[in-house]
């Protein structure tokens, strides 16, 4: 299981049950009350289907059907809240809940859960426009945005420089190795002798991803993007980390995406973009004012006692 699932169930059991703690304490009711997920008979206690249900309320959309659809992360987390509820209880019974830090802790966690059900319940009431139509409006307006850019797919032979002590023996070495070529040898079997990318070099040189405009340095994407036809190779590239030569194998053109392939994207961007500049704006409704003034004598006294 992924970090992010135990993220996720670790907070919602752990919200489920601060909540219940907050408003009147963990209950323990009788096993004929209820359907009961889990029931432990020697312990007298179970995860009824309220309980879960409420757990799956405090997981976010898009994670809540994992929960629901696997069953045995489903069965994972009723275990889970089953241990934390029986562990609960026993604090209650030390009375743990009533000691000063731990009522600090709960008074903390509930403020945090009251000003995110609030923000919940602001933008589950906000009316939205229609996406759909502003998508196709924003698509139209930035069509380049949606162009796959034109790529090369490329085989190169490079000889490395680690020092400026070794750019002279290099620089011949490629002179050599460009006079084979030129001479009718193979370009792959050539970089799989001579090219320091070894990775590269036992495929013949192929790099394994394209190389679009604005993905390598100046000297090199000049160089591959001259090369007009397949099977055509440059003349020796110079950069600070030593010499190459490339064959392009194959030119990928740009392609414009239309706007039934982008349409979810779009959509769902933008309304991602709303949501949040909405709830942004709402919750700024309740920081202090510019008015408001801290008392920095008495923070400091209090958050750096001496």
């Amino acid at each position: 299981m992924s970090l992010r699932y135990r993220k996720w169930r670790a907070m919602a059991v752990n919200l489920a049950l601060v909540a219940g703690i907050a408003v009147g304490g963990i209950e323990k009711p009788a096993k004929e009350s209820t359907n009961w997920l889990l029931w432990d008979e020697p312990n007298q206690m179970g995860v009824s289907v309220a309980e879960f249900r409420q757990v799956l309320q405090t997981i976010p959309e898009p994670l809540r059907s994992t929960y629901q659809d696997d069953i045995q992360r489903g069965s994972k987390l009723v275990r889970d809240l089953y241990q934390q509820k029986r562990m609960a209880a026993e604090a209650e019974r030390l009375k743990l809940h009533e000691q000063s830090d731990a009522q600090a802790r709960l008074a903390v966690f509930q403020r945090q859960l009251l000003s995110g059900a609030l923000l919940e319940h602001f933008q589950n009431g906000l009316a939205q426009p229609d996406f759909d139509t502003l998508a196709r409006e924003h698509y139209l307006s930035h069509r380049a945005e949606y162009r796959t850019p034109e790529q090369l797919s490329l085989a190169q032979i490079w000889l490395k420089t680690p020092c400026e002590c070794e750019r002279a023996s290099q620089r011949t070495l490629i002179e050599t190795v460009q006079a084979k070529l030129q001479a009718g040898e193979s370009f792959e079997a050539l970089a799989k002798q001579y090219s320091a990318d070894k990775a590269s070099g036992d495929l013949g040189g192929r790099l394994p991803v394209r190389i679009g405009r604005g993905d390598a340095d100046p000297p090199i994407e000049a160089a591959v993007f001259a090369l007009d036809q397949p099977g055509a190779v440059s003349g020796i590239v110079e950069t600070k980390q030593g010499f190459y030569l490339f064959k392009l194998l194959e030119r990928h053109p740009s392609i414009e995406r239309d706007f039934d392939a982008v349409k979810a994207e779009i959509s769902e961007q933008l309304k991602s973009k709303y949501l949040s500049v909405q709830v942004g704006d709402y919750a700024a409704r309740f920081e202090a004012g510019p008015d408001a003034t801290i008392n920095e004598e008495l923070l400091k006294r209090q958050a750096f006692p001496q």
